[in-house]
This record gives C-alpha cells, structure tokens and sequence, in this order.
C-alpha cells in the first residue's frame, strides 16, 4: 500500500489566485485553476483549520465573507481580508 502526501498550502495562496482572475471564474474554472497551480491532492490551511480540501475550503472562505458568488462568478472581497 503506498502513502500519498499532498501539498500544504496557506489559504492566502488561494486567495492570491482568486484576486488575480476576480470575477473571471466560475467556481469550477477556479478549482481546476486551483489544481493546476496547488496540485490535485493539495490541502489547505487558515486559521480556521488545516488539512482541508479545496471543497471544505471555498465555502468556508464564503462563509467569513473572504471570496463571494456573484452572477456565477468568483470574487475576492478585498475588505475582508486579514
């Protein structure tokens, strides 16, 4: 049996990618740019937790209001960031 290692990666990284395509991607569009830069098996940490998957990672960053959906696209909301 083999052991996989995935790539820590801080939040602020994510959100770094997701300034630099504000309001350009879909949620979808995002986590595959996500996957392309950080690696399919990358896992994320913030203060609020580490280890996470992109999938718990998204909604938590909606839920402190850091990115939000708006017409179907991403955005960063610069205002809240730490």
């Amino acid at each position: 049996m083999s052991e996989t290692t995935s790539t820590q990666v801080h939040a602020h990284e994510f959100l770094e990618l997701v300034g630099s395509n504000d309001g350009k991607l879909t949620e979808i569009e995002l986590a595959g740019a996500a996957a392309t830069k950080f690696g399919a098996d990358a896992r994320f940490h913030a203060c609020f937790g580490d280890g996470l998957t992109l999938q718990e990672l998204i909604p938590a960053l909606i839920e402190r209001e850091k990115i939000a959906l708006t017409d179907g696209k991403v955005s960063l909301q610069r205002q809240n960031m730490c």
